[in-house]
């Protein structure tokens, strides 16, 4: 073999993109659709990364912060709701935090769980 040049690897080529649904970003951009789709909302451009879009989706009422995980469990960071919470209140919604959690085993738990403030949550339940 010439000096410099590569051996190719035997076997079948990766195929592009393979690797891509593995990855967090893919199921966090899925997971932020899938939000949009079921509230009637819509995804905020970049994530809420920019000035002007906060949050990662907005209805009429909510602006919602998605987080996903693998593991069978995730730790809730305040930092999270306090982001979260002064950017709905800036903007006039209700704060939201979904969460999925892939790794779950039980196929009756579900994988998506919401977290709005207590006094939110009175409200939607009927609460004085």
């Amino acid at each position: 073999m010439a000096m410099g040049s590569k051996k190719r690897a035997s076997g079948p080529k990766p195929r592009l993109g393979s690797r891509k649904r593995e990855t967090t970003r893919f199921h966090s951009d899925r997971q932020e659709r899938a939000t949009a789709k079921r509230l009637g909302g819509e995804v905020q451009r970049g994530s809420g990364a920019t000035e002007r879009h906060k949050g990662d989706v907005k209805t009429a009422d909510l602006l919602v912060e998605n987080k996903t995980t693998e593991a069978a469990s995730i730790r809730v960071e305040g930092k999270w709701l306090a982001k979260i919470t002064g950017e709905a209140r800036n903007a006039g919604r209700t704060p939201a935090l979904e969460i999925e959690i892939r790794g779950i085993d039980d196929p009756l738990t579900e994988k998506q769980w919401v977290m709005v403030p207590a006094s939110e949550f009175a409200k939607l339940v009927g609460e004085p």
